[in-house]
Parts: structure tokens; sequence; C-alpha cells
């Protein structure tokens, strides 16, 4: 069933929705602009022209968004792979036109909260298990019931402390303020800070699967997307993030990342956030064309849990592979898609689903000016 159309807003609704939408737009075209800067610095041969043709049918394909699209996303991401396609998205096209239609801001934000995913999720989901939850100076279990502070210290003197991590339940991005194995001390500063935090199980990785990064931090990040069309999830891209030196997974904190296809295959090679490619893990040696496990089982997981979660039509997941060998999925992302992932690697971001999505958010986007 095709969807459809969202009624007219009343006028104060139309200038409150104009106003947002231009402010938006005018954050994402500064920030973009400034992000490829430093990917011009680092690796200024990305920025080559392409042919003639090729620019102005990817301008002309986009431009119902912008008259003036900015042509760098598609240069960088032909360069840096070697494939060409229109289809492309410029990225700030994505963050300011796109994803904030597709996915209903003021809604989905709820569910990008960690506190509440044992409780909204359900225990059999897989997502770490959550000892405490600090929100807005309450603490609560799992399944949010309110805890007193006898019952938390009876709970941290059940718990082995170097298999717990503390971290706040809202924009940990890039890893930032997240504790692996903290002292009671740690815990009790967090859990009676300013933050909100989540204190939960720790998830130890399978050695083979963090064996690329040399036992460091790995993580798979897959993102889903419910088609306007039929209403079903689909796998649109994944990509297996990994530490290099001190960093974390992550791009943002220094890590790269290679496309995994939906069968789990590498693609060969891996970047960073600057665009410069590794053959191989600068660490340990080992190259980018090797297959992850039960990649089918991860999809079915995530297809699941996105049945659970409303308001939204672009989901993204961090998964890890477990020492147990099953992937438990770790957190949900649903705004800022890092849809470099798959373009960097020569992939529209939305694929085969390209063109529903922007004659969709092109109507949409008529309604808002």
């Amino acid at each position: 069933m095709e969807t459809k159309q969202n009624k007219r807003p009343t006028f104060r609704q139309q200038i409150y929705r104009t106003l947002k939408h231009w402010r938006l737009v005018y954050g994402s075209r500064r920030a973009w602009k400034s992000r490829y800067r430093k990917v011009k610095y680092y690796n200024p041969q990305l920025f080559q022209k392409l042919d003639n043709h090729l620019e102005r049918e990817h301008k002309l394909f986009w431009r119902g968004f912008s008259r003036n699209i900015n042509i760098d996303t598609l240069r960088v991401s032909s360069n840096l792979s070697g494939k060409t396609d229109f289809l492309v998205i410029p990225e700030e096209v994505y963050c300011s036109h796109i994803e904030p239609i597709l996915n209903l801001t003021d809604f989905a934000k709820l569910l990008e909260v960690k506190n509440i995913y044992n409780h909204w999720f359900g225990a059999d989901a897989g997502f770490p298990t959550i000892y405490v939850n600090k929100i807005d100076h309450v603490c609560y279990d799992s399944i949010l019931n309110l805890l007193t502070s006898h019952e938390i210290d009876g709970i941290l003197s059940t718990l082995n402390l170097k298999d717990v991590v503390i971290k706040p339940s809202r924009g940990s991005y890039g890893g930032r303020d997240v504790v692996l194995s903290p002292t009671k001390d740690t815990i009790t500063q967090m859990l009676y800070g300013d933050s909100d935090v989540v204190l939960q199980e720790r998830i130890y990785l399978d050695p083979d699967y963090s064996a690329i990064a040399g036992g460091k931090p790995v993580s798979t990040r897959i993102y889903m997307y419910r088609s306007l069309v039929d209403n079903k999830w689909y796998f649109i891209t994944s990509v297996l993030r990994m530490a290099l030196g001190s960093s974390l997974d992550n791009e943002t904190s220094g890590g790269i990342a290679t496309y995994v296809s939906e069968d789990g295959v590498m693609n060969g090679y891996a970047v960073d956030k600057y665009g410069t490619k590794y053959y191989q893990h600068p660490e340990t040696l080992q190259t980018f064309d090797k297959v992850l496990p039960h990649y089918d089982q991860m999809i079915h997981q995530a297809v699941t849990l996105c049945d659970r979660i409303p308001f939204a039509r672009i989901v993204g997941f961090d998964f890890l592979y477990s020492v147990k060998r099953q992937w438990r999925p770790l957190e949900v992302n649903l705004f800022g898609g890092a849809i470099r992932f798959a373009q960097y690697h020569g992939k529209p971001f939305f694929g085969r689903f390209t063109d529903e999505v922007v004659d969709y958010c092109m109507k949409q986007h008529r309604n808002i000016l």
C-alpha cells in the first residue's frame, strides 16, 4: 500500500516548519562545507573533476531540493571508490531534506535513549542487560521501576565491575564518556552526577571477530529502511568499524570502516573520516576481504527490532559479535546517519530505493515551502 500524504498544516504550523527547515539547511551546508575542507586538506586528489555530463546529470537529479547542489560528495565518492553513480546523495541534502522527513524527529528521539532499550524492546531483544538507569536525577531498574539508594548498593554488591560499562544514555557519540570496567567510586559519581547514564552489561567480543583490529574495539553498523511502497523493512548498507591506534572503533574518534555487503563480505578496503584509503589494517596488516559470520541472522534480528520502532523509516544499529558467537545489538541510531559508509565505497545510500525516497521527500519538501 502506497504511503498517503499528510493533511496540509495550518498557516502557523507552515511558518514554523519553514523556518525550522531553513535553519536546518543553513546548518547542514555549513557543517558539510567545513568537513569537506578537512577532507580536501588531507586528500586533495579526491576532488578531481568528473565527466561534465555526469556532474550535470547529478545536479539535475537532485536540484529539486536545492538549486545549488554541492558536487563534492559525488567527486569524493567517485574518486575514492573508482565507481561513479549520479544517485549518490549529496550529504547536506540527506541531512536537511531527507532524514528529517523520513524520521519524525520530535517523536523518534526517545528511541535513541539507551535507558529504555530493555523495557521497550524486551529482554529477548539481545541488548546489554541494564542494571541501573539514571534519568533526570532518578534511578530505575531495567524496566523502569524506581530504585532506592539501598537497592542500588545491593545491585552493585552482586556485580563484578570488570564486566560492566557505564555511559551517558544520550549523546555518547564517538564513545564520549564511556567507561569500561569502572570503579565503584566512578559509578557512584556518575549515578549522582548531572547527566543521564546507564549501567549495563559489558559484551566481550569473539576473538576472531576483533582480530582484524588486534583485539581493539570493533563493531558493525547496519542501516535498515522501511519502504514507502510496501512498509516492509529492507537492508540498505552496513560497515565494519575498527579501532586504529588509541582510538575507539568509530570514525569520528579516529577509527576506520570497511563496507560489508548483505551476505557479510567485506569490500576490500577501509577508509577514515577524511577519505584516506587502507587496503589492510595499518597495525594488524589484515586485509579487508573476509566474510563476517552468520550475517543473515544479524539482519533478521535487525528486522525484528525495526518492527518495534515507530515514527522512523531509516534505522541504524550497532551490533557486536560476542564471545558466545551471537550477534548482540548495542545501540539504536536514528539521526546523523553516516551515509558515507556506503557512498565512499561507490554505493548510493538508498540503492534501489532511491527513486521512491526522492519522489516522496520531494513532495514533502514542496509542502514545506
